[in-house]
């Protein structure tokens, strides 16, 4: 039970997930990048919602999103189009974290 802990609390084993989770963040930005510009987009609708600039201030203009049921791509990049927002700030901070973690080990 005891060496269980020791490799858990290990800075080689901290090391390891944060280089698979930068490693998977490099992977998901190619991804994104292919998706949002070399992939086919699917028409745009108007949502109702008006969003403006500059807490109200500035210009304002209405919200569209892509209907992506008529477009021809993969499921998983439909996926990582309505949904890569996620991803895109949940794997950078949780890569953070873990190098936290890391120094953290070392004292």
């Amino acid at each position: 039970m005891l060496t269980d802990l020791k490799i858990f609390m290990s800075k080689k084993f901290w090391f390891s997930w944060t280089v698979t989770v930068w490693a998977a963040f490099l992977v998901f930005l190619g991804l994104f990048y292919y998706v949002n510009w070399y992939m086919p987009h699917g028409p745009s609708y108007p949502t109702g919602d008006y969003d403006c600039m500059f807490d109200g201030e500035g210009p304002c203009g209405e919200i569209y999103k892509e209907d992506l049921s008529v477009v021809d791509i993969p499921n998983w990049a439909k996926f990582l189009r309505a949904n890569g927002i996620f991803f895109f700030t949940g794997l950078p901070i949780l890569g953070l974290i873990l190098i936290a973690k890391i120094k953290k080990t070392e004292e």
